[in-house]
């Protein structure tokens, strides 16, 4: 069985009391390839982009080969996604582990996820170009073998940034028993997917620690004057913190979501995310042996870090499992592999009319998931008790359906029953 269940308590009140960010990369047809313009990290290559390779049986590459036109390689099918000769690239990120910004001089880092086909003959390569209108490929990671197992693997390799402000590119490939060449086009079961991304300069006039380039993005701050450890946009973040956090020091609420950015992260939200703001991070329940918001405030987020996969995954291990209500437990399927097979890793429950959580209201929610098959072999189903005491009583209240194949968010909403608690 390949089924993941997950249960989330969270409390219903009586009454109410009461613009640079990280960065989606999208395909550029001039490059031919996924871009980020704006030099703010994390640079995110996301699934829809660049998943599988070429015309792979069941589900094809996205804008293929994703390879830069000033350094073209074409691919080959004869494949199966996820399954039979199906080496491919799934995600690629790039982020400066130090702050927002991506400088020159910095040491970054390339985080990938691909599928491997043999666990012995299978190798990846990492490729770095300082220079995305000219190409010269430096060889910044090889690592072949050893996986022991058919799946999907998450590696995160470092390099450090050279020559100058402008575009420059980053190529993963993986391949089997390849020369760790930057185009194995020759290569029948090889896959490569590049990425440009913007790199700002590293020049400090005033030797506050934040960037000419990085502050002659925002309209506040003054690249000649000290600058760092100001609030100009009083958000309880100084301008260096703005910086490490991605966030706008002219905008106090980066992600209009309603609530400050030092508010945010205060609480360990996320700044940049509106979704979470005013709301409740989840905590595991011993208790009820499933995540908890107990506060009654829209949104309640289950983070990652509490239902990620499912029960013992290859890869990665759910957290807790199976994360279902001690007095309705269900055990999850043990088939599959994380990142490959389905799995939950990310739920979110929002009041439609803000605030807190009341009898009647209408809610919706959202969950990130990892679809295997685009269709309704793969779906959401949402139910809900009025009640956690047993016997629960389930109230079917909605389905989503997967329409293409790696991470989505799938959602649904339904009307709050009519008790508190």
């Amino acid at each position: 069985m390949r089924v993941k269940g997950f249960f989330l308590v969270f409390s219903l009140m009586m009454s109410l009391s009461l613009s640079a960010k990280a960065e989606n990369a999208v395909y550029s047809p001039s490059w031919t390839a996924p871009q980020c313009v704006t030099g703010i990290g994390p640079c995110n290559v996301t699934a829809d982009l660049i998943q599988s390779r070429d015309t792979c049986t069941n589900f094809a590459e996205p804008n293929q080969p994703n390879t830069l036109s000033t350094s073209p390689c074409t691919e080959q099918g004869n494949c199966t996604f996820h399954s039979a000769n199906s080496e491919v690239i799934d995600t690629v990120i790039i982020r400066d582990p130090n702050g927002g910004a991506i400088q020159i001089g910095d040491t970054v880092q390339v985080e990938t996820w691909f599928f491997v086909q043999d666990a012995t003959r299978d190798e990846i390569d990492i490729f770095y170009a300082n220079n995305a209108n000219s190409p010269s490929w430096t060889l910044i990671r090889n690592e072949t073998g050893g996986w022991g197992r058919t799946g999907s693997f998450k590696r995160i390799y470092s390099f450090k940034l050279t020559g100058t402000a402008g575009n420059q590119a980053v190529r993963v490939q993986i391949s089997r028993q390849g020369t760790s060449g930057a185009c194995l086009s020759n290569i029948a079961r090889s896959d490569r997917d590049d990425v440009v991304f913007a790199v700002l300069g590293n020049a400090d006039t005033d030797g506050d620690g934040l960037s000419n380039a990085w502050e002659g993005l925002y309209s506040c701050m003054n690249p000649t004057s000290n600058d760092a450890a100001l609030d100009y946009d009083n958000d309880g973040l100084t301008n260096l913190q703005e910086r490490n956090f991605a966030t706008n020091p002219c905008d106090p609420d980066t992600d209009d979501g309603g609530e400050s950015d030092g508010g945010e992260t205060a609480k360990g939200l996320d700044p940049r995310d509106a979704i979470d703001d005013f709301g409740e991070n989840a905590v595991y329940s011993s208790t009820y042996t499933c995540p908890i918001c107990d506060a009654g405030v829209s949104p309640c987020v289950v983070p990652e870090s509490l239902i990620i996969s499912r029960d013992s995954q290859t890869g990665t291990v759910e957290p807790h499992q199976p994360n279902t209500l001690n007095t309705s437990a269900c055990a999850d399927g043990t088939q599959g592999d994380y990142l490959d097979d389905e799995s939950t890793d990310k739920f979110v429950v929002t009041n439609l009319s803000g605030g807190q959580f009341l009898p009647g209201d209408t809610v919706m929610v959202e969950a990130w998931v990892w679809c295997w098959y685009p269709s309704t072999i793969n779906s959401m189903y949402v139910y809900q008790s009025d009640g956690v005491a047993s016997p629960v009583t389930w109230n079917y209240k909605g389905t989503a359906s997967c329409t293409t194949v790696g991470f989505r968010r799938l959602q649904t909403t339904f009307t709050l029953g009519p008790t508190t608690g």
